[in-house]
């Protein structure tokens, strides 16, 4: 494996400024989800309300859909490229593996569910909870509780299930057929969702176990400007009133990928920064951010079923509102985050013991 000269992994590391990355895009996610929700859209604003702060903030605000594919990249960074590399290495554990997995989706997701059946603006089946929960919204059935953020869960879901595949392949001589299965039952899937989001992952997950050479300063630079390329590419062609391209699949495809591309050098750059404390300060933040980005959207349909008037004249109190919205979906993700996604660890040791001993007992 070739490595980054600033990189030194080592087993448990915790990488402080891909939390603040990933904090900061669970947090343009929520902007955006808030800002959609209070007020109108810029074409629909009061004159006097048109100006270009107000320009600057919808601009800012519109970034949600980037901040996800930040989270793939994240993703297949922190996840793919380690189980790469664990593959590689010949200690890749299936069943360790899948037990992280689901513990880490499942223990936040499930909660989330639980208050979107209670919140959300309608109601569906017990066969649309089970679906979301195996990531196959968006496929078979869709967002429980019409909670929108929903649909990317089920990429997630679907990365690590390849991952497991190919692991679980990887360490067997003869032809696996469970991993055969799985690789089907992708094939399938993939054939709904979106395959640019799988590659996004995939960049991920090889500029982990392949780093760029590039020094840290030069590494972000490179990747501001791919990203800043990206993000004006696709906010020029993305629909509303800063499009000055008509919409094309194949278009905003490329840029996500390059998105993608110039997200995965900032990693490798970030990785080798030394923390700050900016940095530090952003780890508990990024530690409830997975149950932000599952809970603010339940809270601010309940906020529209309330009766909630969307806001075309933007003063002083309607961003003290927009500021209050934001600050509550924080607040509630923090209390939700403290009794399950806090206890992820706990739990997910707890099923690896069992797990183990259930084991031993088949064995003796």
């Amino acid at each position: 494996m070739i490595s980054h000269p600033d990189i030194k992994r080592h087993a448990g590391e915790h990488y402080q400024w891909l939390d603040f990355l990933r904090f900061t895009a669970a947090l343009m996610v929520v902007f955006s989800h808030v800002r959609g929700f209070l007020f109108l859209d810029y074409g629909a604003l009061d004159p006097s309300s048109r100006n270009f702060v107000t320009a600057a903030f919808f601009a800012f605000t519109r970034l949600g859909h980037e901040a996800v594919i930040v989270f793939f990249v994240l993703s297949g960074y922190l996840v793919g490229g380690k189980a790469v590399e664990r593959i590689a290495k010949g200690n890749f554990q299936p069943s360790d593996y899948a037990i992280d997995r689901i513990a880490r989706l499942w223990v936040p997701l499930v909660p989330a569910l639980l208050l979107s059946a209670a919140l959300g603006a309608r109601s569906e089946g017990v066969l649309t909870w089970i679906g979301n929960l195996l990531g196959l919204q968006g496929v078979l059935v869709p967002m429980f509780g019409g909670n929108g953020p929903l649909w990317s869960l089920a990429y997630e879901i679907w990365f690590y299930v390849l991952a497991y595949a190919i692991g679980r392949q990887a360490i067997r001589k003869t032809l696996d057929v469970p991993a055969l299965l799985i690789f089907v039952a992708v094939a399938l899937v993939f054939t709904t969702l979106e395959v640019h989001y799988l590659a996004c992952w995939l960049i991920g997950a090889a500029f982990f176990v392949r780093p760029h050479r590039l020094s840290p300063m030069i590494g972000l630079a490179t990747a501001a400007v791919l990203a800043g390329v990206a993000v004006v590419g696709l906010q020029m062609t993305a629909a509303g009133v800063m499009a000055a391209t008509g919409a094309s699949n194949g278009l905003r495809a490329a840029f996500e990928i390059l998105l993608a591309i110039g997200t995965s050098v900032g990693c490798n750059s970030l990785v080798a920064l030394k923390p700050t404390r900016i940095a530090t300060m952003s780890v508990p933040l990024a530690a409830f951010s997975y149950t932000l980005y599952l809970t603010h959207y339940p809270l601010l349909l309940a906020l529209k079923e309330s009766g909630w008037q969307r806001i075309a004249s933007l003063d002083a109190r309607a961003f003290g509102m927009y500021g209050a919205a934001v600050a509550l979906c924080l607040v509630i993700a923090w209390a939700i985050y403290w009794p399950f996604e806090r206890n992820t660890g706990h739990i997910r040791n707890f099923i690896k013991r069992s797990f183990r001993r259930s084991q031993a007992a088949t064995a003796s």
